[in-house]
């Protein structure tokens, strides 16, 4: 008895141990590396040590029951409880499986099974050019082309420009409610043939619908009351800060992977020659003579006027094609 207790004690001790330093591994980890990657490598160790974990305690009760002798009646062995994933409530035309019954089985399926960690992706950038990159460079372009800074500054004319766009939206959306068929004959295009993209700004005035008017005040208000703003933490050091404002004013070109997420370092005569290269290229490229925007035009316009006469468009869509006035694209 005095052996189990000693080491239910050692054990106990031990595990206070290894919680302590895992509590500083973690915050090492937090300081060392940013929030975003470091949750990621936090997310994937407890990944694996919850698999971890379910090794072990299926090994231990299949160890048990080896050693301890069971009764000849007691043949039911209830198998260890398996967490399943959360699904709808109501599922139909779907066959049930089979469940496992035995310990042997759920320990080799959990043992066998190939577990679907976090994976994090490398972003790290790939210098084609002749200079070096510093590590705060690095480390900035690591976090991928969908990472974005956090503004120091809120650009209240955008976010005006946001609210009277949604107001406006709200306030034709009640305007155009109560009106009758009649009406709305005259403002929306027949289901026949498809809606064309309008170009209006015209302002409903404001709605009869008290809620409306009640529910708009107060949205602008609690957006644009000072009271309710407050200094955005930002994401980047300030390492960081100055690499972003040293690549805006470095010659170099930056371009995203063809077929990946990183980005691409190269000098700029290296870029417009392999560009000239492409551009160059009788296999992709003809050199043109004339610009055959016209041509296309004409074209388009015939093939308009075809469905006009077979009466599968109508005249405003025919209209919206044909006043179009054709100019090259631009890169």
């Amino acid at each position: 008895m005095n052996i189990l207790q000693s080491l239910s004690e050692a054990t106990s001790i031990k595990i206070k141990d290894l919680q302590r330093n895992l509590t500083l591994e973690r915050a090492k980890l937090f300081s060392d590396l940013d929030t975003i990657d470091a949750h990621n490598i936090w997310n994937a160790t407890k990944c694996k040590i919850r698999h971890f974990n379910q090794h072990l305690a299926f090994t231990e009760r299949r160890k048990y029951l080896k050693t301890i002798e069971l009764k000849p009646n007691f043949t039911n062995i209830d198998p260890l409880p398996i967490r399943k994933k959360r699904t709808r409530r109501f599922r139909r035309n779907r066959s049930t499986k089979s469940r496992v019954t035995s310990i042997d089985n759920v320990a080799d399926v959990n043992l066998t099974a190939q577990t679907t960690c976090p994976s994090i992706p490398d972003y790290s950038p790939i210098n084609l050019s002749s200079t070096s990159v510093s590590d705060a460079e690095v480390k900035l372009l690591s976090k991928g082309p969908s990472f974005c800074p956090t503004p120091k500054d809120i650009n209240w004319l955008k976010t005006t420009q946001d609210l009277d766009n949604f107001e406006r939206r709200i306030r034709l959306a009640a305007y155009f409610h109560d009106k009758n068929a009649q009406e709305v004959e005259d403002v929306v295009t027949p289901l026949v043939f498809p809606t064309i993209p309008s170009n209006s700004t015209w302002m409903p005035p404001k709605s009869s619908i008290p809620e409306v008017e009640v529910f708009l005040k107060n949205l602008r208000a609690d957006i644009l009351n000072p009271e309710n703003t407050r200094a955005p933490k930002d994401n980047l050091s300030r390492e960081e800060r100055k690499a972003i404002h040293k690549l805006k004013e470095d010659d170099r070109v930056i371009r995203i992977q063809d077929k990946g997420s990183r980005f691409v370092i190269m000098d700029k005569n290296d870029y417009q020659t392999k560009m000239e290269q492409q551009l160059t290229n009788p296999l992709h490229y003809n050199i043109m003579t004339e610009d055959p925007s016209n041509k296309f035009h004409q074209e388009v316009t015939h093939w308009a006027y075809k469905w006009l006469r077979r009466q599968q468009i109508s005249e405003e869509i025919f209209n919206w094609i044909t006043e179009v006035v054709p100019k090259l694209g631009v890169a």
